[in-house]
């Protein structure tokens, strides 16, 4: 019996020997698998599973399954074929040892052998299988053999229809210490791409539908690289999902907006990162209403607006196909949040001033910094809207390291309290336009770099510092660098002014101002007018060379 097992294993070894297996059972070639493999090199895959439906070993199919069943069989007739050897060599032995004659203990070791032999037949019987036979010595010798058998279960593995397969069967567990074992399809629903809902990215094709279909799945998502034209709002200024929208970057992951297209974000602690945001699309002009909107809810606490990019690349000279932005990112209710590493641009220098850059409504303790805006009527806004009537309008804004650059109004605070400008570059403001123009409580404007033609306007409020700052204007262009109205309790100190017709001007309204250690260069006029303001104390400014005083 095991002779005839050992027998057709090695005509299945022989045949498997210098062959390759198709996995279409091309005309000509009878040897078929799921997938092309040499039989040499190959180690035995999922043999518990093996399918063999479509295998051909000389022109004869092998239709049968063989399974578990079978392995267990093999190591069953394995064992009682080892079981025989080891009582044919013990038989001889006690034989000879007790001086039995060699043909009674030869009897014995043959009754044994055929004892073994009848249990392997009938394994072999009991196993469904043409090949059940070659099978069991298969199993039995399998580490011994490089034969790869593939499992048409792992089709499954490519599935993309059900989410069952697929990447739900692949297990995921990073090499570190204390990390567990996951799902891959687990693992990549932390952040799901746009593209898995449709999005092309290829710059002609409308993405907006596959973008809300993924904001309705999941509020995390990743926009690869790609030019994405969307055509309208997608997001929510209601549904407080804190959505987290995170792109490769603001140059590789855009976003070309028609005149109604862009993100809403609402709710605690939402981001937006890396992403670029690209006035119009198409052949046509577009004006986009607004980029970026922060939602109308109670709070947008502990939000993000980080390393995007807001980018008007058509000139004024485009006409009616001018494409440009009314309001970059409009943030309300926008609470203990970042703005930083922003590139907030509408247009080519000294081209157009027009729309908002950032537009703030009851803002409160904002840090924005890192950023550059330029070609805007006002670069950074707060507005005069109060919080649910409570009065309370912006507040707390730490405004620092920024670069402003061509915009009418640079910043421009028409209510509120306690704005900090600190450490910017304002620079090149429109002719028409006032630099600074300060209608809050609290200001505070310290080393900055500033070159303006009108003056920074600073009216009807109080309790203000505005020191150690440069004041660069243009020789016989520049009029005033600051210019004080209704405002009281201030102090203006350490500054350097240069190339401004005059220094520092106030009105009647002024009162309690201390302006000390002040630098005024090339003032042709008088260097600073405080005439009109009460309880003032004016010492150790130097005007020209000279210590000034009043």
């Amino acid at each position: 019996m095991l002779s005839a097992i050992n027998q057709n294993f090695d005509d299945i070894v022989a045949e498997f020997q210098d062959k390759v297996f198709y996995r279409d059972n091309p005309v000509g070639e009878t040897n078929t698998v799921q997938n092309t493999f040499d039989a040499d090199g190959n180690n035995i895959i999922n043999v518990n599973e093996v399918h063999t439906v479509d295998l051909f070993i000389n022109s004869v199919p092998i239709s049968e399954f063989v399974g578990g069943d079978a392995i267990a069989a093999a190591a069953q007739a394995e064992a009682a074929r080892d079981a025989a050897i080891v009582a044919q060599n013990q038989a001889q032995a006690f034989a000879t040892a007790a001086g039995v004659s060699a043909g009674t203990a030869q009897a014995a070791a043959v009754d044994a052998q055929n004892s073994a032999d009848d249990a392997a037949q009938a394994v072999v019987d009991a196993t469904p299988s043409i090949l059940a036979s070659a099978a069991i010595e298969t199993a039995a010798q399998i580490a011994n053999y490089d034969v790869t058998v593939f499992d048409p279960k792992w089709a499954d593995l490519a599935s993309i229809s059900d989410a069952t397969k697929g990447i739900a069967m692949v297990g995921s567990k990073l090499p570190r210490t204390g990390t567990v074992g996951r799902t891959l399809s687990v693992k990549l629903n932390e952040y799901v791409s746009v593209r898995d809902f449709g999005a092309v990215g290829d710059g002609a094709t409308d993405d907006t539908a596959a973008f809300q279909a993924a904001y309705a799945a999941c509020k995390q998502l990743f926009i690869p690289a790609g030019n994405y034209i969307i055509t309208q709002k997608i997001g929510s200024l209601t549904d407080n999902s804190s959505p987290q929208w995170v792109g490769e970057g603001n140059a590789t992951s855009k976003l070309s907006l028609g005149t109604n297209g862009g993100l809403q974000v609402s709710g605690i602690a939402w981001t937006v990162d890396s992403i670029g945001f690209y006035a119009g699309t198409g052949a046509g002009g577009a004006v986009v209403s607004c980029a970026l909107e922060c939602g109308d809810t109670t709070s947008n606490d502990g939000s993000s607006l980080t390393n995007c990019a807001f980018i008007s690349n058509s000139p004024v000279s485009d006409g009616i196909n001018q494409k440009y932005f009314a309001i970059c990112a409009r943030l309300k209710n926008f609470w203990y949040s970042t703005v930083s590493n922003n590139v907030f641009r509408n247009g080519f220098y000294n081209d157009r001033y027009a729309g908002f850059g950032i537009d703030f409504k009851y803002s409160v303790n904002i840090a924005s910094y890192g950023n550059t805006f330029a070609c805007f009527e006002n670069a950074y806004y707060w507005g005069p809207e109060q919080f649910m009537g409570s009065g309370y309008t912006c507040e707390g804004h730490v405004i620092s390291n920024n670069v402003f650059v061509r915009n009418t109004n640079q910043l421009y605070f028409s209510a509120g309290l306690l704005p900090q400008v600190l450490g910017n570059i304002i620079d090149l403001p429109n002719p028409a336009g006032n630099a600074i123009q300060c209608y809050a409580d609290a200001l505070m404007l310290k080393d900055n770099w500033i070159s303006n033609i009108n003056p920074i306007l600073i009216k009807f409020h109080d309790r203000m510092q505005i020191t150690g700052n440069i004041f660069d204007g243009t020789a016989g262009v520049s009029t005033i660098a600051i210019n004080v109205e209704e405002s009281d309790y201030g102090i203006f100190s350490n500054n350097t002014i240069l190339n401004y017709a005059q220094g520092f001007t106030a009105n009647t309204g002024c009162n309690s101002w201390v302006v000390t250690g002040n630098m005024i260069i090339n003032t042709p006029t008088a260097a600073v007018n405080l005439s009109l303001m009460t309880n003032k104390v004016y010492a150790n400014n130097q005007v020209n060379g000279q210590i000034e005083v009043l």
